[in-house]
């Protein structure tokens, strides 16, 4: 790529992939000693370069594409979003996301996609936190495919954090349930423990819990999940994933009407669902967003 630079190029020190064939490994690792902290690189100065050629650093992301370079490509946009909070553009952050984790996927390493989504996902929790909300639950998600460890009890504590913050403790109390039964399962103590003061401190926030009909279920498929749903309710993280995948739908325009019609649950239910995630209610016969071409 013709307007990456190679580090040859450059008064810098040599890192191991600057002796590798390809001249795109030079850049990519050019661009990486740039971006990343080092002893005698102090982080206000990686952060104010990202920042001066963010073009530059994305082009590099985006090599990611190709397989053979997606794993050192996934490897920048980490060290990038250390520093993406200080580039005050959307758009790019947004891009830089996208690239990530298309180079960690190409690359095939599940817990180098989980920590891109858990990085951006901090990165925007302040300025952005629907879309941080997004990255923890797919995070989440990925870490579920993984061992259990340490890092699957982060990314449960942050998404909760997120939730304590704006005072929605039914989805806090729904995550922690379910972490509480799936330590329990897999002989996670520690996990188990962080639950418990979890649930104890939610406890003393929550609202009434909600009528029974509104939790309930009729007996139809449900185009939502491809299942029957016989009179099921959906507790702990199912119920998470369903109420943010109902917020979005309502969000790019669908009514309470359409998601009736489409998910078969009752109108109560997909009303509470939407408030546990956050929406902001449309007012009735209001204006609607026109859902993206």
């Amino acid at each position: 790529m013709s307007s990456l630079p190679e580090a040859a190029h450059h008064d810098c020190a040599p890192t191991p992939l600057s002796t590798a064939a390809d001249p795109r490994d030079r850049s990519l690792a050019y661009l990486h000693q740039q971006a990343a902290p080092g002893p005698h690189r102090a982080p206000e100065h990686a952060a104010a370069w990202v920042r001066d050629h963010r073009d530059l650093v994305l082009a590099g992301v985006r090599l990611g594409t190709d397989p053979t370079l997606s794993a050192t490509a996934a490897q920048l946009a980490l060290a990038v979003w250390l520093h993406a909070g200080h580039v005050p553009d959307p758009a790019w952050q947004a891009n830089l996301a996208h690239a990530g984790e298309e180079a960690a996927i190409n690359a095939r390493e599940p817990n180098l996609l989980a920590t891109l989504l858990e990085h951006s996902a901090r990165a925007w929790q302040d300025t952005d936190p629907v879309t941080a909300e997004s990255q923890w639950i797919r995070a989440l998600g990925v870490r579920l495919r993984l061992p259990i460890h340490d890092a699957l009890l982060g990314t449960v504590d942050a998404l909760t954090q997120l939730y304590a913050q704006r005072h929605r403790w039914s989805p806090v109390l729904d995550l922690n349930l379910w972490l509480l039964a799936y330590c329990e399962d897999h002989g996670h103590l520690a996990g188990a423990a962080q639950a418990h003061l979890t649930l104890t401190h939610a406890r003393s926030h929550t609202e009434p819990p909600a009528p029974a009909h509104e939790h309930l279920e009729p007996r139809e498929e449900s185009p939502m999940n491809n299942a029957p749903t016989p009179s099921r309710r959906h507790h702990g993280l199912a119920r998470i994933q369903l109420a943010h995948t109902l917020k979005t739908l309502y969000e790019k325009g669908a009514s309470i009407r359409t998601l009736h019609k489409e998910t078969q649950y009752s109108y109560g239910k997909i009303h509470r669902l939407l408030h546990e995630a956050g929406t902001t209610f449309r007012p009735r016969g209001g204006h609607r967003p026109h859902p993206p071409n």
